[in-house]
């Protein structure tokens, strides 16, 4: 419970935005959103690749005998790609969270070629 001074103050800190746009400054936004959307489609096309050079890093380690997780490999990519993201002045939370789900979608991406038929 707050304090009905308490109250105040904070109501007078909000700030109440207006959802509407003003039509000189839709073209500007509508610009930045399709910079955005190419910036996403290109993300997905990279991430899509990343995702075929798993599956053919899972044929490779498949037909040598090794294991999907290379324990010490994720420790540098993690590591250094934490690094890349703070320079770029990405949060460490944030680029942790991307960085696991990276991860786990090529680890079941190796895995599911490591149990297919034999590798190509």
């Amino acid at each position: 419970q707050i304090t009905p001074a308490a109250l105040h103050a904070m109501l007078e800190r909000l700030v109440v935005r207006d959802e509407t746009l003003d039509p000189d400054l839709v073209s500007g936004l509508a610009a930045m959103r399709l910079q955005m959307d190419s910036l996403d489609e290109q993300w997905v096309e990279l991430m899509g690749a990343r995702m075929d050079l798993a599956r053919q890093m899972g044929d490779f380690k498949k037909e040598h005998g090794l294991t999907v997780l290379q324990l010490e490999r994720w420790r540098e990519v993690f590591a250094t790609r934490s690094q890349w993201a703070t320079d770029r002045g990405l949060g460490q939370e944030f680029i942790l969270s991307v960085l696991e789900q990276i991860h786990n979608e090529s680890i079941r991406v190796q895995t599911e070629g490591m149990r297919s038929g034999s590798a190509d």
